[in-house]
């Protein structure tokens, strides 16, 4: 069904080009962990009509948004936004489709793709960049250093996140031992 609205929408957008949103900014960056709300913005004369707005918000073919006669249909969200993701109703009487995601994660960033259909439809896309840092989860393993023997490193296989400091993008990695304290440690660090 989906894919026959989407279909539906860009054949007949050439007929209704009278009708066009805008952007206020077609690129977001935000911080891993933040809140962003990006918006298209369409025109409404008089007062609004609910039930004669069609607004779809989705990126990567993952459905965000569908409100649709007056309501938003939360059951074909994609998982992925659940309980993070919402279309600010109020605004819309504003002329603005905005799109709340709170909590951003890694995997958010992208090309959003916002679609309306009022008397008229239009589409725009909108590019969301996140900024993080990987590092790696560190796991020590002491070790004798006596004549011989043989000193063995093991890491835990776990990737976290942490927000990105300006100029630290590049990750290197270090195996590094210490004899004074016995101990061998992978890091990763930012350069």
């Amino acid at each position: 069904m989906k894919i026959f609205n989407v279909f539906t929408f860009t054949a007949y957008w050439h007929l209704l080009n009278a009708f066009t949103i805008t952007v206020p900014k077609d690129l977001y960056v935000v911080e891993y962990g933040s809140n962003v709300t990006i918006e298209c913005r369409f025109p409404v004369e008089k007062q609004l009509d609910l039930i004669s707005l069609v607004v779809y918000w989705e990126m990567d073919n993952k459905n965000i948004i569908q409100f649709v006669r007056g309501e938003e249909d939360l059951k074909v969200q994609d998982s992925s936004y659940r309980d993070r993701a919402r279309l600010l109703k109020d605004q819309l009487f504003l002329g603005s489709a905005a799109l709340e995601i709170t909590d951003v994660k890694l995997r958010d960033a992208g090309v959003y793709r916002c679609m309306i259909s009022y008397g008229g439809a239009d589409y725009k896309r909108i590019t969301l960049k996140v900024n993080g840092e990987w590092f790696q989860g560190l796991e020590t393993t002491e070790a004798s250093l006596q004549q011989g023997t043989c000193i063995s490193c093991s890491k835990r296989n776990s990737l976290k996140v942490a927000p990105a400091k300006a100029g630290r993008m590049v990750l290197r990695r270090q195996t590094y031992c210490r004899e004074n304290k016995r101990t061998c440690s992978e890091i990763f660090f930012g350069i």
